[in-house]
């Protein structure tokens, strides 16, 4: 992966020049995803299309890596920022089909996030609050599960769910820069709640759950739009 990426990058340079304001490069399971950005209102003519697509070729045949252009005029770029790290990562694996397995699984994490939350609120109304602050962090970690699963990842790790997040969807603007917040917090307050025996009261459940809520609906909101 290496060395299409070495490869990829140097090609483009050269082709490029100046005219190349900016370029991302976002690892794939199926390979790798150049954004190109371009300066003015600057678009591929046919002649860079192909020396792009020998490129492209060349590395395949070289690395076995696949690898696919986007490229686009700096403004165009802008207004899409918050969109481009997606197009490597959720939209563009969910362009090209995704497995069975994915789906399904995609499917279960959100209902399953669906009932602890629905947990977390009868608990709350049943006196049990930190069961249901616990229910509440549960949550949301499997909303977040949910997106990771759909860029091919999906952490058991906390910390490692806790950057993945960060990395892939927070950093991009992809959801509120809040949620990374959020899930600190559910994370701390599942640990006060079950290990340091912290008696949480009506209004902590409440205020976390109304946190944990936010996840479920972020994630929805992303996966609807695939």
């Amino acid at each position: 992966m290496n060395e299409a990426y070495n490869a990829y990058r140097g090609g483009v340079s050269q082709l490029f020049g100046d005219s190349l304001v900016d370029m991302m490069m976002l690892r794939d399971d199926g390979g790798l995803l150049g954004v190109l950005v371009l300066e003015g209102d600057a678009g591929l003519d046919p002649e860079t299309r192909r020396a792009l697509s020998e490129l492209e070729t060349s590395i395949l045949q070289e690395t076995g890596v696949h690898v696919v252009t986007l490229a686009m005029p700096k403004k165009e770029a802008e207004e899409r920022k918050r969109r481009i790290a997606l197009l490597g990562g959720v939209r563009q694996k969910a362009e090209r089909g995704r497995s069975d397995y994915q789906l399904r699984r995609m499917r279960t994490l959100l209902a399953r996030s669906e009932k602890n939350l629905l947990a977390a609120g009868a608990l709350t109304d049943k006196g049990l609050y930190n069961i249901a602050v616990s229910s509440a962090y549960y949550s949301a970690c499997l909303a977040v599960k949910a997106l990771l699963v759909m860029g091919g990842e999906e952490p058991h790790d906390p910390r490692r769910l806790l950057e993945a997040f960060m990395e892939r969807f927070v950093k991009t603007g992809l959801v509120p820069r809040e949620l990374s917040t959020s899930l600190i917090m559910l994370r701390d307050a599942h640990t006060e709640a079950e290990f340091r025996l912290r008696d949480f009261g009506k209004p902590d459940a409440e205020a976390l759950l109304s946190e944990s809520r936010k996840f479920l609906r972020a994630a929805r909101t992303i996966l609807e739009g695939l």
